[in-house]
């Protein structure tokens, strides 16, 4: 059969429509890795039954606004200056060459906001909690790009589901449903690089699994 100008081949001489490949690409936009420290601390923030009542409203934009910039204005604008100093090729990293200096900038970034979090009561220690394993994935990130390049849209909302469902268990107030929307929502994200052939599924699938462990260990480290 012709391929129609809704369809369009990927490599491996499959067509899918284009629809499929948009939301696909509209998907990983939204939830980039960058982005979803910010929702996650949103969530915590104004959802969470005791945090939305012991925080202030005063104090609730600032703890967001740190966060937003220490896990994803700094690191994008790290990355955009490499670019434009031509330390690397995109603003994609589309290589693992080019992941090195990101990842190790970003890790600094991610350190520091823990660090802050740790030493400022305004943060809750579910927060505090999570920062802390942004922190591990983007440690494990570094170490495993030596090998492959693993996935990080995996990783991040592998974070989210992790740290969903550690707080099932530890949090009284902590709502089952959220758990499950960051089940279902990272499993479409991971389908969705699955579909734009971003990065092969063994390591989408790490990045979703070291994403886990990484807030479960923060979890651990953390919450005792």
């Amino acid at each position: 059969m012709a391929t129609t100008i809704a369809e369009k081949y990927t490599d491996d001489g499959i067509a899918q429509p284009l629809t499929v490949r948009v939301t696909a690409k509209v998907l990983s936009y939204i939830f980039h890795p960058m982005f979803i420290p910010a929702m996650v601390t949103a969530a915590l923030l104004w959802f969470h039954p005791i945090n939305k009542l012991l925080i202030s409203d005063f104090n609730k934009p600032r703890l967001m606004a740190m966060v937003f910039l220490y896990t994803g204005f700094f690191p994008a604008f790290a990355i955009f200056l490499l670019w434009r100093l031509k330390f690397i090729q995109s603003i994609f990293l589309r290589t693992r060459q080019e992941r090195i200096i990101p990842f190790i900038v970003a890790m600094f970034f991610f350190f520091w906001i823990y660090y802050v979090s740790r030493n400022l009561d305004a943060f809750p220690l579910s927060l505090r909690q999570f920062l802390m394993g942004v922190f591990l994935s983007s440690a494990s990130a570094l170490f495993a790009n030596i090998f492959t390049k693993i996935s990080m849209h995996g990783m991040a909302v592998g974070g989210m589901v992790g740290f969903a469902f550690m707080q099932q268990f530890t949090d009284a107030h902590w709502h089952s449903s959220w758990s499950l929307s960051a089940l279902i929502l990272a499993g479409a994200v991971c389908t969705a690089r699955l579909i734009l052939k971003a990065h092969r599924p063994v390591d989408v699938y790490a990045g979703f699994f070291t994403g886990v462990l990484c807030q479960v260990a923060a979890g651990f480290m953390v919450g005792s």
